[in-house]
């Protein structure tokens, strides 16, 4: 109870929040210890970005599941919150959805080779992207498009699609290849010179399904368009092409909230009357307490 009320008066949150954000991550984690370390960071982070903090904790204890028995687990799970909250200011899916869906998204992270917190902000990445350019009407809809394309790579069709193209999907350790890797190739050997209906139908056979094919639209037209305006040999549009859609998937993977920025975005909400008064709750319920 004391952890709740100091927790919550260095971030303005009521202590029967952060008493449920404790019940929401342990419940779900079993790890005690990983949530005392890691929830007022949390409660920050939810601060910061205007999410209720139960949704927050749900996320993370999606997170940590999925991190599993390692070192500096709750500085790794830190991290991934961060990606994630950083990813929801550049695109169009805010924290407050995209921790809801969370689950989905980290679900997906294992079947992808490579660091799992890493696979994680590829993956809110192109959630991101799908909610920009996808064509989707909600983030649900985008963390579901997003959650479509591990399982396609399960559909025989699809996969017998793949090997015709060349492209090997297998990664290390009986997991799927790096999915931007996989993106990118996909788009580089479906691009059928200025036939844009060509270059999208032989994508299509590659990726299945509505949903799938959403989940990689923003990044097809970014790919296509780019090409289509270049100058040069078709090598030369190709490189160009690639180029940006490089850049755009950097520039939402790379967009984690840095400490700085978290902690300017937190004061402001601290000075917000709803956070005031959580902090007078607090300092009431607190010596109510030890009075009694």
């Amino acid at each position: 109870q004391n952890s709740a009320f100091d927790i919550g008066s260095k971030t303005g949150t009521g202590a029967n929040e952060i008493m449920k954000g404790f019940q929401e991550f342990v419940g779900k984690t079993g790890d005690l210890s990983t949530a005392q370390q890691s929830m007022e960071q949390l409660a920050k982070i939810a601060k910061a970005t205007g999410s209720s903090l139960t949704v927050i904790t749900s996320a993370a204890a999606a997170v940590s599941n999925q991190l599993g028995d390692t070192p500096n687990k709750a500085q790794k799970l830190n991290e991934a919150m961060m990606v994630l909250a950083g990813e929801s200011k550049l695109g169009a899916v805010p924290m407050r959805v995209l921790a809801a869906q969370a689950p989905k998204i980290v679900a997906s992270a294992q079947m992808f080779e490579g660091d799992i917190g890493a696979n994680i902000a590829m993956l809110g990445g192109i959630a991101q992207e799908t909610g920009l350019r996808g064509g989707v009407g909600s983030g649900a809809q985008a963390a579901t498009a997003v959650q479509s394309l591990g399982q396609v790579f399960h559909t025989p069709g699809a996969l017998k699609a793949f090997r015709a193209k060349g492209i090997n999907v297998s990664g290390a350790g009986g997991k799927i290849r790096n999915l931007n890797d996989i993106i990118i190739e996909s788009l580089q050997k479906t691009q059928h010179g200025n036939d844009r209906a060509a270059s999208n139908a032989d994508l299509n056979k590659l990726f299945m399904g509505q949903r799938s094919g959403r989940a990689i639209a923003g990044y097809e037209g970014l790919f296509r368009s780019t090409y289509a305006s270049a100058s040069g040999t078709d090598q030369e549009r190709m490189a160009e092409a690639t180029a940006a859609v490089r850049k755009e998937m950097e520039r939402l993977t790379r967009a984690a909230m840095d400490q700085r920025e978290v902690e300017e975005s937190f004061t402001r909400a601290m000075k917000t009357g709803q956070s005031q008064a959580e902090l007078w709750n607090n300092a009431t319920q607190k010596l109510t307490k030890e009075v009694q």
